[in-house]
């Protein structure tokens, strides 16, 4: 697979890696799971799964119907990313901007719609008009299972069709896909666990993001910090005109917990082109 594609990863036959629905459908789900001792409740006539810890301090509603959106989250009583303010908001975030949502099969751009798989040409819808590419997967928007779910940790489930993309796109059924979302010491913590059946007809792509919009008052002057500990380095993959990776990556020394981002409030900036 081309990395052009930003389809990343191969799950192989079987091994892993660590329908819409409207607002009439939470009113059943969220009694069936008061039943059960769930977090399950109705949010505007959605079921949302509600998961709070530290005494209510720490809290998070995760939206099974359109496919595992985190649509609010809180860390010591303040909101860390920028809410759903709506279950309307919700139903239509992922044609936009897809606040909090669950990018897979794939996360970014494939150019043209196109890839290329074994040989055979893949072709996905254009969402993405102005870049002429197919955006952010498939789950967006889709109903997942509650698997399991309590106060302060849940877990849902999809399983691919092979007919999610028009056209035979993503013709690869019987991927599994569990997400879990737990609130644990003051943190959030998000797992992807990915499948195949043995019977799949061979390696699928597969690549996962977290499409978080975190809040904050001046992104320019905003802090970020990410681990390096043991030396360890991060790459950032090197994007053309059009937002596509080019398959290079170039060390990224940015978010260092001591620089600010920079740029202006209206246009911050680090100092990172097609990014």
């Amino acid at each position: 697979m081309a990395a052009r594609a930003a389809l990343l990863a191969a799950l192989r036959p079987g091994g892993g890696l660590g329908s819409s629905s409207g607002p009439g459908a939470g009113r059943a789900a969220a009694r069936e799971a008061s039943a059960r001792g769930c977090g399950l409740v109705e949010w505007e006539g959605l079921a949302v799964v509600e998961l709070s810890g530290r005494g209510g301090r720490d809290f998070a509603r995760v939206l099974p119907s359109v496919g595992g959106t985190v649509g609010s989250l809180a860390l010591a009583g303040a909101e860390v990313l920028l809410p759903l303010g709506s279950a309307g908001e919700a139903l239509a975030n992922h044609r936009r901007y897809h606040k909090g949502g669950m990018l897979l099969p794939w996360a970014n751009r494939v150019a043209g719609g196109r890839y290329s798989y074994f040989g055979e040409e893949l072709v996905l819808d254009i969402n993405d008009v102005t870049h002429d590419a197919a955006i952010h997967g498939l789950l967006e928007g889709r109903q997942m299972e509650v698997e399991s779910c309590g106060s302060s940790s849940a877990s849902l489930v999809y399983t691919f069709t092979g007919e999610e993309a028009p056209n035979g796109g993503y013709p690869f059924p019987g991927l599994r896909v569990r997400l879990d979302y737990q609130l644990e010491g003051g943190r959030f913590v998000l797992s992807v666990h990915a499948s195949v059946p043995p019977q799949a007809r061979g390696p699928v792509p597969f690549n996962f993001g977290w499409h978080s919009y975190f809040k904050v008052d001046d992104a320019s002057q905003a802090r970020v910090q990410f681990d390096r500990r043991g030396g360890r380095q991060w790459r950032r993959l090197v994007s053309d005109a059009d937002l596509i990776p080019t398959g290079s990556t170039v060390l990224f020394e940015a978010f260092n917990g001591s620089d600010v981002i920079g740029g202006t409030r209206r246009r911050p900036r680090i100092g990172m082109t097609g990014s």
